[in-house]
């Protein structure tokens, strides 16, 4: 299980900068598309894990929790930020025990065992929030370039 996040529907296509150091992108949007796009980076690995390993039994799914209310920011300087996302959890953030709901389902229940390679919303398989999640050319980017960068064997 990998998490994800609906944010990935802001992603961009990061061939031409797998390290999304490129700061053409727009200044205003770009820690969202940064954010976005490393979530849908999760989406593909965990689409081509799935794939590498359906005939080992392995199940990999992609998994978005929730907007869950932690202090994980806490530190942040940043006042805007810390407002919007006050303003997210009061409204639509959710406990760190409901946000663990979708991946102790995943991992537990035989229902969850009927699919793989998917991006998981709640307790089920959704569409992928990206176009690019689909994008079969772009996951085998990411998994060469994945390779490459560790050192790490093929599957």
């Amino acid at each position: 299980m990998i998490v994800s996040s609906a944010l990935a529907q802001h992603s961009i296509d990061f061939r031409s900068d797998p390290f999304l150091l490129n700061c053409s992108i727009d200044p205003s949007s770009f820690g969202f598309k940064i954010y976005g796009t490393t979530k849908l980076m999760n989406v593909l690995t965990a689409r081509s894990l799935a794939e590498k390993l359906k005939d080992r039994g392995v199940i990999v799914n992609a998994v978005h929790p929730g907007i869950i209310k932690t202090d994980l920011h806490s530190g942040d300087n940043d006042t805007i930020s810390n407002t919007i996302r006050g303003i997210m959890y009061t409204l639509i953030g959710i406990e760190p025990w409901q946000g663990a709901q979708p991946m102790l389902h995943l991992a537990t229940s035989p229902d969850a065992a009927v699919f793989s390679g998917e991006y998981v919303h709640g307790i089920l398989p959704r569409p992928i929030p990206s176009p690019l999640g689909y994008d079969r050319e772009l996951q085998e980017f990411l998994w060469k370039k994945s390779l490459e960068v560790t050192g790490a064997p093929d599957l």
